[in-house]
């Protein structure tokens, strides 16, 4: 995936040898691009700020400190294929009036990997663990954004939430996607398929 971003994004330096910096850290995945160069992609959505502050500031700072410090070169764009920042769905997000009513009980992890079928027909819902009586479409309240990630039409008109709390919930796929991506990366290819779709999905046309 970085090799196709340089490609994409930064095609002069597409063809430099690549290498992933070990370990990781915990807001950006950090890769050595060549000799001289490290590409640094945030792991999350709460890493972008801080992304964008050195963008700001350490142009300036490197020439007036007396120590060395990483000057960058080049900024990508969010798209597709890596969809940061992500900017007017999360301003709609953190715009939305908050619930106002009880709270409701939530499963809080809700997905296809906890729901029993027989045949076409649900039958059964599993791993109550988390379950919990709390305001809809807050952190962790993941069946109502996960199901918006396919059908959000069709959910919306079965479960009769109002506008904030869909525009919330579209919020909560947006972070989980944006999570998921590169914490499942390289181990678990369905939660990478989940995490696509719930990112293409909050991003897409409603």
């Amino acid at each position: 995936m970085v090799r196709q971003l340089l490609s994409s994004r930064l095609p002069g330096l597409a063809g430099l040898p690549l290498e992933p910096v070990r370990p990781q850290g915990t807001d950006n995945i950090v890769y050595r691009l060549g000799s001289e160069l490290s590409v640094r992609l945030p792991r999350k959505l709460s890493a972008v700020p801080s992304l964008l502050i050195e963008l700001d500031w350490l142009p300036q700072l490197a020439a007036s400190l007396p120590l060395a410090v990483p000057v960058p070169v080049a900024a990508g764009e969010p798209d597709e294929l890596y969809p940061f920042h992500g900017r007017s769905v999360w301003s709609a997000v953190v715009a939305a009036p908050a619930w106002r009513g009880p709270g409701v009980w939530t499963h809080r992890d809700l997905h296809g990997g906890k729901l029993l079928t027989t045949g076409a027909r649900l039958t059964g819902v599993i791993d109550f663990g988390w379950t919990h009586r709390r305001r809809p479409g807050r952190r962790r309240d993941g069946g109502l954004p996960r199901a918006l990630t396919r059908r959000p039409r069709l959910f919306r008109g079965l479960v009769g939430v109002d506008d904030a709390t869909l525009t919330r919930a579209r919020g909560l796929a947006l972070c989980q996607g944006l999570e998921a991506l590169p914490y499942y990366l390289d181990t678990h290819p369905g939660m990478v398929a989940f995490a696509r779709r719930a990112i293409a999905a909050t991003l897409g046309p409603q």
